[in-house]
């Protein structure tokens, strides 16, 4: 444990002296690939109103360097491979720009949030069928995604570690629309963690905490953040916000209108045949135990818990793609 430890600090102490060391240098034009494009598709989609005010937002967020830096030493790097280490290392180590942002208490089964987190495509594919965005997401492996938000943005996403509690997601791409008036490089890097709890009344709660680093590669992208970073903070409050509860509205229809959401799992065609079978199969447990619940409560008797089926409580599911970002999010409704 010591070993692992001193390692550890070796990790954090080699990023932050890299960070010293290049707050001198200026900014040179690389030809890499990067992506403010994740950074947008994610959490700032070039089509989101921006005229919601930021107190009305039912999230915590700031910027502080402070919080960066805890942020910093939270990451596991002494369990990353050695290339996400490097992916990591590169872009923390000086980021154009942070954020956190820590939404409130909300409800949502543990398990549906661990797959929809996971499988991001599931999302997309149901606001498409809403029609309220262009975005392709195309799972390319068990850990990448392809990206193109239809509006200028390219970008692909890598899971690098995922556990129940934390998930880190590498993104890589290009970004060329109206919201900067000049093509971006940059490479981003998303740390999400969730925390799971039982209220008193017996439902399920959440609360997730996104740090994100970007790193734009070019010249002048420092003038080009502190221009836009009020903007752009802004519009990641409110699309993070309004991404975890869109998560949200959909584990409450699976609860009170489950055979609507199976339904609607059914027609999101675009999907692989397992997701779409494991995404059905969720919601339908999900409706069973609510079910199971009013028929309790309306009787009188002691509440069993129905089991939780499938493989997607293990703490050590990692490597799963991960990829957020709504356009004008809709409430999510349902016919009976």
């Amino acid at each position: 444990m010591a070993r692992t430890g001193l390692k550890k600090d070796k990790l954090f102490d080699q990023v932050v002296s890299r960070s010293r060391s290049l707050e001198g240098q200026r900014l040179r034009r690389r030809t890499f690939r990067g992506t403010l494009a994740a950074f947008v598709v994610m959490l700032v989609p070039p089509q989101t109103p921006v005229a919601a005010p930021l107190k009305q937002l039912p999230v915590k967020s700031t910027s502080s360097r402070l919080v960066r830096l805890e942020s910093l030493r939270n990451i596991p790097f002494e369990k990353l491979t050695g290339d996400a280490q490097r992916k990591i290392e590169y872009v923390v180590a000086k980021p154009t720009i942070f954020r956190r942002i820590t939404t409130h208490s909300m409800p949502c089964d543990p398990e549906l949030f661990l797959f929809l987190a996971r499988h991001p495509e599931v999302v997309v594919s149901v606001w498409e069928l809403m029609g309220v965005t262009d975005m392709q997401v195309n799972r390319t492996s068990d850990h990448t995604l392809h990206v193109d938000d239809g509006q200028g943005t390219i970008s692909t996403v890598e899971l690098l570690y995922g556990t129940r509690n934390t998930h880190i997601v590498y993104a890589d791409g290009i970004y060329e629309g109206p919201l900067f008036g000049r093509m971006l490089y940059a490479k981003c890097v998303f740390i999400l963690n969730t925390q799971f709890s039982r209220a008193a009344d017996g439902h399920d709660r959440i609360v997730c905490q996104l740090d994100v680093f970007a790193r734009l590669e070019n010249i002048g992208a420092d003038l080009v953040a502190k221009t836009l970073r009020p903007v752009v903070a802004h519009m990641a409050d409110y699309n993070f916000s309004e991404s975890t509860r869109f998560v949200s509205q959909i584990s409450e229809a699976a609860t009170t209108n489950g055979p609507g959401v199976q339904r609607l799992a059914r027609r999101l065609t675009n999907l692989h045949p397992s997701v779409r079978k494991r995404f059905v199969h969720l919601t339908a447990a999900i409706s069973d135990r609510a079910t199971h619940k009013v028929s309790v409560q309306a009787s009188g008797r002691s509440s069993t818990t129905l089991p939780v089926s499938g493989s997607e409580s293990s703490d050590k599911y990692r490597r799963e793609s991960l990829a957020e970002g709504p356009q004008r999010i809709r409430r999510f409704r349902l016919r009976r």
